[in-house]
Parts: C-alpha cells; sequence; structure tokens
C-alpha cells in the first residue's frame, strides 16, 4: 500500500519471530532491514541478544552484543542483565562480574532483576557471601526483594548453616506475602 517499514516495524517482526523460536528468520529480517537502508537501533540488538540468549545460542547473542558496541550503541539495564545471565549460565562468572561492575561504573543503574540474576549466579557457584554482600548492596539502592530474591537467599543462608537468618528471611516473606508455591516451601 505504498507504506515502507521502519525500525518499529523490523523490532516487532524480529520480537514475533524470536518469540516463535525462528530464530533464523529473525536474523534474516536483521539482514533484510539492513539491506533496505533501516538502521538497527537498541531495541533491535536488545530484542536479538535475548531472544538468541534465551534459546541457547549465546555466542551469537554475545556476537550482537559486540555488534550493538560497534555501532556505536551503549547498552541499557536490560541489554546488561541479559548479557550478565548469558555469561553466567555459559560458566564465565568471572566476566559476568566484570561486566555488572562495568555497568555500574558506566552509570548504569541495576535493576531487581539484574541483583537477582548476579546473587543467583554466585549462590549456584557457591560465593555464598558475594551472594549476600550483593543482596545487602541491592536493599541499599533501594530496591525490595521478591519472591525469586529470598528463595535464593534462603538456600544461601541455608548453606552457610545461618538457619536462623533463613528462618528471618523466611518470616519477612510471609509478612510481605511473597511465601507460595512448592520452591519456596522446600
Amino acid at each position: 500500500d505504498g507504506c515502507q517499514p521502519n525500525v518499529v516495524t523490523y523490532n516487532r517482526l524480529i520480537r514475533s519471530y524470536g518469540r516463535a523460536n525462528y530464530l533464523n528468520e529473525a536474523v534474516n529480517v536483521f539482514k533484510q532491514m539492513q539491506e533496505l537502508g533501516c538502521e538497527p537501533d537498541r531495541v533491535t540488538y536488545c530484542t536479538l541478544i535475548d531472544i538468541h540468549a534465551k534459546a541457547g545460542y549465546l555466542d551469537f547473542a554475545m556476537y550482537m552484543y559486540q555488534r550493538m558496541q560497534e555501532a556505536g550503541l551503549s547498552p541499557d539495564t536490560f541489554t546488561y542483565s541479559v548479557i550478565i545471565n548469558c555469561l553466567g549460565k555459559a560458566g564465565h562468572l568471572n566476566a559476568a562480574q566484570k561486566l555488572f561492575s562495568e555497568m555500574v561504573n558506566q552509570g548504569c543503574e541495576p535493576n531487581l532483576v539484574t541483583y537477582n540474576i548476579m546473587i543467583a549466579l554466585h549462590a549456584k557457584a557457591r560465593n555464598y557471601s558475594n551472594a549476600l554482600e550483593l543482596y545487602h548492596q541491592m536493599q541499599n539502592a533501594g530496591f525490595e526483594p521478591d519472591n525469586v530474591t529470598y528463595s535464593i537467599v534462603m538456600e544461601v543462608l541455608g548453606h552457610c548453616g545461618h538457619l536462623d537468618a533463613a528462618a528471618a528471611v523466611y518470616e519477612e516473606m510471609k509478612r510481605k506475602n511473597w511465601v507460595r508455591g512448592e520452591p519456596v516451601y522446600g
């Protein structure tokens, strides 16, 4: 009808293909938009990073992160969170920690999701003191823990043998109506 797609149109197509797990088609749309002279924006790159990281294609997600930076686009909190999670799940905790520090140094504020990711990565690596330190940093930054945070912290405290502290976290969860489901009781 004579309407030309713009970056928003392409981003929506990429996101839709990604949600349907048609990653090759999403990448083809990315290539097509550039061939037609439409420059990808931060959302384009973040979407490609996110869908590939969630599908387990960590190398491609990191490649898109590099391409984003080469295009002169700085990452936002969402992008940092996805990449940090991507690095951590690939077993690169030191790189994830370094990127988290870079994020903070660049003035990009971590959010609750970012903190939960970092706490979980340290907990999984059995770096319990680091996990608890991040938990306290998160609270000092003004973030209220959610069900995910509480569950991770209770598990960490249990592994450290701080059963009274774990019980106190559980009681706090109950006061804030976060106790739901089998994982918390476990």
